[in-house]
């Protein structure tokens, strides 16, 4: 993976480990997969990562918590970061189940916390979260 693609055609995404498993694993890029989307995996270090949400996102110190409890897979995603995102739909799983039933979250999430996968917000921030995980973490 690399993060010289163009923002707008790539998107990055990071598996978190309460839905661990292979089972769980296998399914789930099962589905990223018999959507076409054209993903890459790699590896993650939580609390560093998340560290851009401290102060921000009252659910922080559980977020890493969470995230910390396990290994995590990194996946970079070729194709439309808007379309990606509506890909994993809304943060909270439970109205993710409502409005966009078909999503990962709403398929694979639990709760706010434990909502199967973190998807980058802002497009301007992928190359930053691929760079992370697919250069900084591999060295």
């Amino acid at each position: 993976p690399t993060s010289r693609r163009p923002s707008s055609r790539i998107s990055e995404a990071v598996v978190s480990t309460q839905s661990t498993g292979t089972d769980f694993e296998k399914a789930f890029v099962a589905h990223i997969r018999s959507s076409g989307i054209n993903a890459e995996y790699g590896g993650a270090n939580a609390e560093e990562f998340l560290e851009i949400y401290k102060g921000v996102v009252t659910e922080y110190s559980q977020m890493v918590t969470e995230l910390c409890s396990g290994p995590c897979l990194a996946i970079e995603v070729v194709g439309e970061h808007k379309s990606f995102r509506e890909f994993v739909g809304p943060a909270d799983p439970e109205i993710a189940r409502h409005l966009r039933p078909t999503t990962l979250r709403a398929q694979f999430g639990k709760d706010k916390i434990f909502n199967s996968v973190h998807c980058t917000d802002l497009p301007e921030d992928v190359g930053l979260e691929t760079e992370y995980f697919f250069r900084i973490l591999s060295q």
